[in-house]
């Protein structure tokens, strides 16, 4: 059963100080993506640098992130759903800026890893604060307009990021004469620097809002949290696998398909990013408005669009693989990009529908520790190495197909059991 929380406007900040929160927070998103993705347009510099092969490479924009990230969530959550949230961002905003400052100056692979891994736990902070957060700022008749503002910041940025990086690392190249260091270092300081100054904004700007939750009941524990979980566990786990899943096929097609264009068309590594990030970016912000409202008018929407979206999505970037020229594999990522943006923004909502108010901060790390085992982990990882399970010859375009092919079922059939759990009433809508 879903707390009931106070809705009188006197509860909550005006709607100017709730928006300028919300304005810090969609920017520490965008910041924390593009530092979370940059290392995918390094590839061949990276590979120069310390001579690395493509599943080193996936393992550290993968599982040298994504590891780290999912073991720190559920107890940076459990701080956050009782502690100061404002102070919480900020210092893990700064955490993770100054990982990629520091990333500029790795000598080695390892140090590298090590920079991955920090800037993991200061990102874990952010996604569970903001749920949490908006949650408290806004009524609930006011909640779903911030909340999606928020959430489909991932998938616009999932693209977009691919832009500002690429327009930072062509700012690196002028400038690595004049700072003698490779292009990619300087492309690492140039992305750090705003980071700790938002840290610094975010913890001198922000008042810690009133927790709405704790009008009609205190917060709750670890044990019963775990308590809460295990009884509806029949819809939040199926419902977060089903997300986890089709996240490997996305992170896989955010991470490879630029490469596909550097390798098998001729792009140059900026150009690509650009490329794609603007084209399919453009799908994607328009995915992440339209599907709330599609999912508004069905019954159990949120799930069902999810199931929809990812199913129809997985069979585009399928399609897209076995396309000859940069256009074939270009215009069907760009319909998936649009598909699955249902990730970003409905799975927050569905939270917030669905949980319980005192433990959003916590079963948004449940879902962010399936969705980056298994989609930022295996995603970029899962290319190279279905590559070299096809043998001699096989193309990173074959890698993803198989990827996609045996994914995508398995995450379709996860969806519909969390709709067979809300059909069984073992959730009710708040």
């Amino acid at each position: 059963m879903t707390i009931a929380t106070t809705d009188s406007d006197a509860d909550f900040p005006t709607a100017r100080k709730a928006w300028y929160v919300v304005g810090l927070l969609v920017f520490a998103y965008a910041l924390s993506m593009i530092d979370r993705f940059i290392p995918i347009l390094m590839v061949d510099q990276l590979n120069a640098e310390f001579n690395l092969n493509d599943a080193q490479l996936g393992l550290l924009i993968g599982f040298g992130f994504a590891f780290v990230y999912a073991f720190a969530g559920l107890p940076l959550a459990n701080l956050i759903d009782q502690g100061q949230r404002r102070l919480i961002v900020a210092i893990g905003i700064i955490i993770w800026s100054m990982a990629t400052l520091g990333s500029g100056f790795a000598t080695s692979y390892w140090q590298l890893l090590a920079c991955r891994a920090m800037l993991a736990i200061g990102e874990a902070v952010l996604t569970p604060a903001a749920v949490s957060l908006i949650f408290d700022l806004f009524p609930a008749t006011r909640r779903a307009l911030p909340m999606s503002v928020y959430a489909g910041i991932a998938s616009i940025m999932g693209m977009g990021s691919l832009v500002v990086a690429g327009g930072a690392m062509a700012l690196a190249a002028m400038l690595s004469p004049m700072l003698d260091m490779a292009p990619w270092r300087v492309t690492f300081l140039l992305l750090g620097a705003p980071g700790i100054l938002l840290g610094i904004l975010f913890l001198t700007t922000v008042t810690e809002p009133l927790r709405q939750s704790r009008a009609v009941a205190p917060a709750a524990s670890a044990a019963q949290f775990f308590a809460y979980l295990r009884d509806r566990w029949t819809f939040f786990i199926p419902l977060f696998a089903g997300v986890a899943l089709t996240s490997i096929v996305s992170f896989a097609q955010v991470t490879w398909v630029p490469n596909m264009l550097v390798r098998s068309y001729g792009f140059p590594a900026a150009s690509a990013g650009i490329t794609f990030g603007l084209i399919v970016g453009a799908a994607a912000i328009i995915g992440v408005f339209v599907w709330p409202q599609v999912a508004q008018r069905l019954r159990n929407g949120l799930v069902r669009c999810l199931l929809i979206g990812s199913a129809s999505g997985g069979i585009a970037m399928m399609i897209g693989m076995l396309g000859e020229s940069a256009g074939a594999l270009l215009v069907p990522a760009t319909v998936a990009s649009f598909l699955v943006a249902t990730l970003g923004v409905l799975t927050p909502l569905a939270i917030q529908r669905y949980g319980d108010a005192r433990m959003q901060a916590r079963l948004t790390a449940v879902y962010l520790f399936l969705t980056n085992m298994l989609g930022q982990g295996l995603g970029p990882l899962s290319v190279p190495l279905m590559v070299g399970v096809l043998g001699t010859g096989a193309m990173l375009e074959s890698g993803l197909l198989v990827t996609a092919a045996i994914v995508i079922p398995l995450a379709v059939s996860c969806y519909w059991l969390s709709l067979l759990s809300i059909r069984r009433g073992t959730v009710e809508p708040g």
